[in-house]
């Protein structure tokens, strides 16, 4: 995933029970949208930063990081 598809990401886009999240086809180069798996310890860390019951499908995942932070969180 590029560091754009994660700043796209919704709650919506995540597939819990397969441990994979959707790009969107709206922000896929090929415009097909695309499921990317995901390491178990990355989902995890994910899924674990909200309550299943506060989250908004429609809402961003990383909304809450400034793009130039969730590029330095990404980098480590």
């Amino acid at each position: 995933m590029w560091i754009g598809d994660l700043e796209q990401l919704r709650w919506g886009d995540v597939d819990l029970p397969n441990g994979r999240w959707r790009v969107a086809r709206q922000h896929e180069k090929a415009s097909r949208g695309r499921w990317v798996n995901v390491p178990p310890d990355v989902f995890a860390g994910v899924d674990a930063l909200l309550p299943p019951e506060d989250r908004d499908l429609h809402g961003p995942i990383f909304g809450w990081l400034s793009q130039a932070r969730l590029r330095t969180e990404m980098a480590r």
